[in-house]
């Protein structure tokens, strides 16, 4: 039997849950050709003006759909490429949280036997220096590690909210 490993799993479920919303906003936002037609002209006619600002509007919405495949084109591939970054921070952000799990462990069982030197009787107090000294260490490695994650997670949830705001804008933009 082939299965993906236990560090895959939060990955390959993100990515097929991805591929599902994108494949509904499509099918549901998919453009038809009754969509990208004209409006059918109405058998009454209307007077046309003769000021420059009665044509503004209508050529500013034909600007406007001339615009919009390229701007769709453009935001998707940028939602493309923010989608792949996301891929790969959710993986570093993963990795290094494995790691600081892992260390800190470490950690904890150096603290341990740190306690239990010092908490013994007859400790002698440069035992206690030295305890001291390496509690201070470990402090600031453990803040280390955790300044680390903040940092990428932070990095992480920035690049989230970048995917939403360009996933809805193009989905917006489909519809036209």
């Amino acid at each position: 039997t082939v299965s993906p490993g236990a560090s895959s799993v939060d990955h390959t479920l993100n990515t097929l849950r991805y591929a599902d919303r994108i494949k509904e906003k499509k099918s549901v936002s998919k453009p038809t050709k009754k969509r990208l037609k004209a409006p059918a002209v109405t058998k009454k006619r209307k007077p046309k003006a003769t000021t420059s600002a009665a044509k503004q509007p209508q050529q500013q919405s034909n600007s406007v759909t001339k615009r919009t495949p390229i701007t769709f084109v453009n935001e998707e591939a940028e939602l493309r490429q923010t989608v792949q970054e996301l891929f790969q921070q959710e993986e570093s952000l993963l990795n290094l949280h494995m790691n600081n799990i892992q260390e800190n462990a470490e950690l904890l069982t150096e603290e341990g036997k740190m306690l239990q030197v010092v908490t013994a009787d007859g400790a002698t107090e440069e035992e206690v220096a030295e305890y001291t000294e390496r509690l201070e260490a470990i402090i600031e490695r453990k803040c280390h590690l955790i300044e680390a994650l903040q940092d990428k997670m932070m990095a992480f949830r920035k690049n989230l909210k970048r995917e939403e705001e360009l996933s809805q804008r193009v989905g917006n933009l489909a519809q036209y």
